[in-house]
């Protein structure tokens, strides 16, 4: 039906042509007096029953060369009047084998999943054992990978393809369309008069179901529960609409005996036949039930919240989370639980108000959604895109990033930094990380890009299964299917980068810290494309010589982080008012980072400035933070340190601040944001002179401290404290002007785009 609505409107329309071929499996359209002339039927035998044994897969072959045969006589002759073929289910052999005929005629085809459990990528592309390759569903299955394009009903389908081995950019979710103008809500009288129109009850409620009558549908669950409160309610009455003729007939017999047991015959009503005018038996009732135990993206759901009806219905996915939202626009019971249906019901009588609001929450919701301009505007987007014939240079190159978590402020704010500049007319980026935990993650969401929950590494030992989980790997990266992988990774890994070049995909790692020690880094720097180092001392010590290598600094946003007025609220919290110095160091207290040291450095300086304070900013939950903190205690000058722990916001810190230190040891440093982060906000900073600090205060050099030297430490905060004010502003200067030349996240961007390009260009030379 919604194929061929879809194709009625298609036909209206001056700018199209549409043409149905259909199955008439059981002569239904060839009996009635209907006929169209954009409507071509196909008739041909249909297996009633199984085949036994090993005959059946004589039978299924038999039938799709059936299929073949029947579809392939048409399509032939029509081909020179249609451009795409839209296959609206994928479940039946006869529409996988109109795929197969369509490759062959050099046609683009859309094919659709209806039914979950059914005709989904999973359920068909499930072959358990190896014999499940030389059965006829293989072969089906084979055809139906031919698509162009998939089409998902539903966010909950579309989450099946993600787990498929289908690629994901030839999966696009349409759901099916309403006519909202035709199925609309009607005043009281008019509800009457329809009522009266249809021989139906003209009085009382009228709790509505529409499908059919089988297991599949929950009609017996809704039956039971309209059993246990009816005598409560005796002016409510059951509709069930649908037709009885093509369903076991054990089953039908079963609610009809039922209905006639507990003599509701007066009050239960099927119609047993399909109905031309569902949105007449729509506007007719007050509540709409659908106990579906399993679905697509249930239409008949769609067209009574459009006709403003009360809607409850089983709380499977495939309505759950696309369709209603439980409270709101209706309500979900457990999925074959009577007595939560019957409570649901109840409910809804109990409380009118519900079924009025609930009918507008779900009206508004289906002329928002699934409106037939909606829908078929979705429709019109995939018919071009597959029309159109871009050239090689106008595809844009798709770029995964691969990052553990966005857990740190380091390396997921540079990521999200990088994203958020690059051109979307050149580049189409999504990230893979491994969980969705993590203060920025919701700030990666915002970028608005595909994101992957995912594990994008392989243990590789023992060998021979490490081969094995990094062959798995490769077909997840190839069902992603980017153009390059650039890995935000800083472990020595090397699975990432072969699972990716077995996949055929460009693989560039960023190097952010100065450790080696494995040769697992060789092995990862042999495989990558090419490498990202993030500071000079890294160039010469790991790279030298390596035409791969490209040395591009990690950028900042200089417009985020910039001079502004101290947070008065910092001040008071942290008691800051007369405080002077104020030392701040915005790093986690792991050993790396030489916490311990800047303490007993900022103790010294506590001789001369009694009132400084020392303010530490980062995770603090960890033994050697715990130890640092005793130091602190056995000291006497708690009163003195400050630790606030991990923050969301750092910048207000960097307005309360005098001065700046970053106290990192000699191995480890890469390219430290936070003293960037730091000098841009008008800080004047300190660091250790150790690789990747170094290079951030080449132009500054006096602005080094010995590294792990608490007396280095103290003298340049001492030395801070006597320069005059010129001579700080200079320096603070000096420093902005340092940053923007050199660790703009402008310059981080282009120089990205740049290497992208280079990758890309020069594949696509290798390759011609």
């Amino acid at each position: 039906m919604a194929a061929f609505r879809y194709a009625k409107r298609l036909n209206d329309s001056p700018h199209s042509e549409a043409i149905v071929i259909g199955w008439d499996r059981t002569g239904a359209y060839g009996d009635s007096d209907l006929k169209y002339d954009f409507v071509y039927p196909l008739r041909f035998p249909e297996n009633l029953k199984d085949a036994p044994g090993i005959l059946i897969y004589f039978q299924q072959m038999n039938h799709i060369w059936r299929c073949f045969r029947a579809l392939i006589k048409p399509m032939w002759k029509l081909r020179h009047r249609y451009d795409i073929i839209h296959n609206f289910n994928s479940g039946f052999a006869f529409n996988r084998v109109s795929i197969f005929i369509g490759k062959i005629l050099g046609k683009k085809v859309i094919t659709e999943t209806s039914l979950i459990g059914d005709d989904d990528p999973i359920s068909l592309g499930r072959f358990p054992t190896w014999k499940d390759y030389f059965k006829p569903k293989y072969l089906r299955y084979k055809f139906y990978k031919m698509a162009d394009v998939f089409v998902s009903k539903s966010g909950f389908m579309s989450e099946i393809f993600q787990r498929s081995e289908l690629p994901e950019k030839k999966v696009v979710q349409v759901p099916y369309s309403v006519d909202v103008m035709k199925f609309h809500p009607l005043d009281s009288e008019e509800k009457r008069l329809i009522r009266r129109k249809l021989g139906l009850w003209e009085e009382g409620k009228i709790i509505l179901f529409v499908g059919g009558i089988n297991v599949r549908k929950g009609v017996h669950l809704l039956l039971d529960a309209f059993v246990t409160f009816e005598k409560k309610y005796p002016d409510t009455k059951l509709l069930i609409v649908g037709p009885t003729y093509k369903y076991d007939q054990k089953y039908i017999a079963d609610i009809k005996e039922k209905i006639n047991k507990f003599m509701l015959q007066d009050r239960v009503k099927l119609t047993e036949d399909n109905v031309k005018n569902v949105e007449e038996y729509m506007q007719s009732s007050d509540i709409f039930v659908l106990p579906s135990r399993q679905e697509g993206f249930p239409i008949s759901i769609v067209e009574a919240m459009s006709s403003g009806l009360a809607v409850a219905a089983s709380d499977i996915p495939e309505i759950s989370k696309d369709q209603i939202t439980d409270g709101v626009n209706g309500y979900l019971f457990p999925v074959g639980n009577k007595d939560a249906l019957a409570k649901t019901l109840i409910s809804l009588f109990e409380n009118k108000e519900y079924v009025s609001r609930f009918g507008d929450k779900a009206r508004e919701k289906a002329i928002s959604n699934w409106s037939t301009e909606i829908v078929d505007e979705a429709y019109r987007k995939i018919y071009h895109s597959l029309l159109e014939k871009p050239s090689r240079h106008d595809k844009k190159i798709r770029i995964l990033f691969t990052i553990p978590n966005f857990n740190t402020a380091g390396s997921g704010r540079a990521l999200i930094n990088v994203i958020s500049r690059l051109d979307r007319n050149l580049f189409e980026p999504c990230i893979c990380c491994r969980h969705e935990r993590g203060n920025l993650f919701s700030s990666a969401k915002e970028l608005n890009v595909p994101i992957y929950i995912s594990n994008f590494t392989a243990p590789t030992k023992p060998r021979i299964i490490g081969l094995k989980n990094v062959l798995k790997l490769s077909r997840f990266f190839k069902k992603i299917n980017p153009d390059i992988i650039h890995s935000y990774n800083y472990s020595d890994d090397y699975s990432e980068a072969l699972a990716a070049r077995l996949s055929g995909i460009k693989w560039v790692y960023t190097k952010k810290n100065m450790g080696w020690g494995s040769n697992a880094w060789r092995i990862r720097s042999k495989l990558a494309n090419a490498i990202i180092p993030q500071n000079h001392e890294m160039v010469n010590t790991f790279f030298a010589g390596m035409n791969k290598c490209r040395l591009i600094p990690i950028g900042i946003d200089s417009s985020e982080f910039s001079v502004a007025e101290k947070d008065k609220c910092l001040i008071e919290k942290y008691g800051l008012s007369d405080s002077s110095p104020v030392v701040l160091t915005i790093a986690n207290i792991i050993p790396i980072k030489g916490i311990e040291h800047l303490i007993r450095g900022f103790a010294l300086v506590l001789e001369d400035f009694e009132k400084a304070k020392l303010i530490i900013v980062g995770e603090d939950r960890t033994v050697y933070a715990d130890r640092v903190k005793k130091s602190v205690s056995e000291m006497g000058i708690s009163d003195k340190v400050i630790f606030t722990g991990k923050q969301n916001d750092i910048k207000k810190f960097f307005t309360v601040a005098d001065i700046f230190m970053l106290s990192s040891v000699k191995t480890g440093e890469g390219g430290p944001i936070s003293v960037l982060e730091a000098m841009s906000s008008g800080v004047l900073s300190y660091g250790s002179d150790v690789p990747g600090i170094r290079d951030m205060f080449r132009k500054s050099k006096d602005q080094l401290f010995e590294s792990e030297n608490p007396g280095s430490i103290a003298n340049k905060i001492i030395n801070a404290m006597y320069l005059t004010e010129e001579e700080k502003r200079e320096r603070i200067e000096r420093q902005r002007q340092f940053i923007t030349e050199n660790y703009s996240i402008e310059k981080e961007a282009k120089q990205l785009k740049e290497l992208y390009l280079n990758l890309v260009r020069n594949h696509a030379v290798n390759t011609n």
